[in-house]
């Protein structure tokens, strides 16, 4: 699925189910929400602003293609989530993560806390 409005996320944006992928793409997003890959992927090529937490689990994938820097929000791997950083993803929240199949793959800066 195409995410290409606009989004202000307070909520949760989860790609949730095994063969789901959500891409934000074209209209800026922003919030202080969270952004999920809980079992599908999800992936961001569009800047992306904010306080919200990003989060990959449950075997979800989020890959990171468009620079997104300036954010606060606090990026989590655990129980076999990825987090691939192909561009900028630069935030002052802290780093958490657990489980021996959570894994950061990064290509490009990938920068976290103060």
């Amino acid at each position: 699925m195409d995410v290409e409005v606009a989004l202000i996320n307070n909520g949760i944006v989860d790609a949730n189910e095994d063969d789901e992928h959500i891409v934000l793409k074209t209209d800026p997003k922003s919030g202080s929400g969270t952004w999920r890959a809980s079992a599908g992927e999800l992936d961001v090529n569009v800047a992306v602003s904010g306080s919200a937490g990003w989060e990959a689990t449950g075997g979800g994938r989020m890959v990171v293609d468009t620079a997104c820097t300036g954010l606060t929000g606090s990026p989590s791997m655990t129980s076999g989530g990825i987090l691939n950083v192909n561009a900028a993803f630069e935030s002052t929240g802290s780093i958490s993560g657990s489980g021996s199949t959570s894994a950061i793959n990064a290509t490009a800066s990938f920068q976290w806390g103060n």
